[in-house]
C-alpha cells in the first residue's frame, strides 16, 4: 500500500520561515504580526526589514538550523517570531535569552541606552505550556505588589495553538457546537489567523478558504504559499532533507545524553563506594553525571565540527554559548577502555 505524501504545514519550522522569512514576503510577515500583536490604526506595522532573511539555496547547503524570523520596523522596534512544536522544559528561559539578545544587539558602540527600541518575541507553540485556558499569554515587566509596568520595551507573547478550538468555542459557543457551521464571518482578524495556523493542513490539502478569510489581508497569500510548497518537488526535497538532519541531530544529542548518563552512573557508583557513605555515594553520582555529560557533549560537538560545521553553527544547532562549544572542543577525548 502506497502511503500518501506528507503534508507540510505552518508549524513545520522551515515551512514557516520559508513563507514568512523571505525578503519578498516582508509585507506578509507584517500582516501576521499585526494580527498576533493586535495592532490597529496607526500602531500597525507598515514596513518591515528582515534581519535574518531566509535563503533556500543557502539552506540547502548549510548545516545550521536557524529557524526563527527576526525583523525590524521603520521605528527601530525589533521582532522575533518562531514556531516550537515539541515541548521543552527550558522554553521560557530560552525565549527570554533570545529576546534579551535581540534587545541588546541594537546598541552599537558609543550609542546611548535611550536609543534602545522595543523588542517583542512571539512564540507559536504546538503544545500546552500553561495550565490556564488562554490561547495567548503576554508578559512584560511589572512591579510585584502594585502591578504597574516598568515599561513595554521587552514583551513576550506565547500562543498555544492546541488551545485554538476551545478558545473559539468559548468565544462563539453556539456556533462551534458539533455539526454546526462555524461563523466564519464573525471571527476577528486574530481568530482567523489562529485558525489557519492551527489547521493549515486542511487548506494545504486543498480545502477551500471560507470567503471571509479571503477578505482578510495576508491570509489568502499565506495559504497559497503553503499550497505551493506542498506542490513543489524541489522544495519538498529541501524540507525533507532538513527534517532528516533534525532527526539525526536529535539522535546525536540523545546518544550523547545516554552515554553521559551511563558514564556518570559508573563514576558515581565508584566514588560512592570509595567514600563508603550514603551522602558520598550521592555526591559521587552527581559529580560523575556531570563529568559523563560533559564527555558526551564534547563528543557531539567534535562530531558536528568534523562534519563541516563551524563552531558558531554548532553553538546554534546545540543551543550552546560559543564559550561552551570552545570548552567542549578543547576537552580531552575520553580514553578507550582496554580489556
Amino acid at each position: 500500500m502506497v502511503s500518501s505524501p506528507r503534508i507540510f504545514t505552518f508549524t513545520d519550522d522551515f515551512v514557516f520561515k520559508y513563507i514568512f522569512g523571505r525578503e519578498s514576503n516582508e509585507p506578509l510577515l507584517a500582516k501576521l504580526l499585526n494580527a498576533l500583536l493586535h495592532r490597529t490604526g496607526d500602531r500597525q506595522i507598515a514596513n518591515l526589514q528582515l534581519l535574518n532573511p531566509f535563503n533556500p539555496k543557502e539552506t540547502a547547503t548549510s548545516k545550521a538550523s536557524v529557524v526563527d524570523v527576526k525583523a525590524q520596523d521603520l521605528a527601530g522596534s525589533r521582532f522575533l517570531i518562531e514556531v516550537q512544536v515539541k515541548s521543552r522544559p527550558d522554553q521560557v528561559a530560552r525565549t527570554l535569552f533570545y529576546l534579551s539578545r535581540l534587545f541588546v544587539e541594537q546598541l552599537g558602540a558609543g550609542h546611548a541606552y535611550s536609543e534602545l527600541c522595543q523588542a517583542t518575541a512571539v512564540t507559536l507553540l504546538g503544545h500546552r505550556i500553561f495550565r490556564n485556558t488562554r490561547v495567548q499569554s503576554i508578559f512584560r515587566f511589572r512591579e510585584v505588589e502594585q502591578g504597574f509596568e516598568l515599561g513595554d520595551q521587552l514583551e513576550i507573547h506565547f500562543v498555544e495553538l492546541p488551545k485554538v478550538a476551545e478558545f473559539l468555542a468559548s468565544r462563539h459557543p453556539e456556533a462551534f457546537l458539533p455539526r454546526s457551521t462555524p461563523p466564519w464571518g464573525l471571527l476577528s482578524r486574530f481568530e482567523k489567523w489562529l485558525y489557519i495556523l492551527r489547521y493549515g493542513k486542511r487548506f494545504a490539502a486543498g480545502q477551500a478558504l471560507p470567503e471571509s478569510f479571503t477578505r482578510e489581508e495576508g491570509i489568502d497569500m499565506a495559504v497559497n504559499e503553503l499550497q505551493k510548497i506542498n506542490a513543489d518537488r524541489e522544495l519538498r526535497q529541501l524540507l525533507e532533507q532538513q527534517e532528516k538532519e533534525a532527526h539525526e541531530l536529535a539522535s546525536l544529542q540523545e546518544n550523547a545524553r545516554r552515554a553521559g548518563m551511563a558514564k556518570g552512573m559508573a563514576i558515581g557508583m565508584e566514588k560512592g563506594v570509595e567514600k563508603g557513605r550514603v551522602e558520598g555515594h550521592k555526591e559521587g553520582r552527581q559529580e560523575g553525571h556531570k563529568e559523563g555529560r560533559a564527555d558526551g557533549l564534547g563528543e557531539a560537538v567534535r562530531q558536528l565540527v568534523a562534519s563541516g560545521m563551524t563552531p558558531d553553527e554548532v553553538a546554534t544547532r546545540l543551543q550552546l554559548s560559543p564559550t561552551e562549544v570552545t570548552k567542549a572542543l578543547n576537552s580531552p577525548t575520553a580514553p578507550s577502555k582496554t580489556a
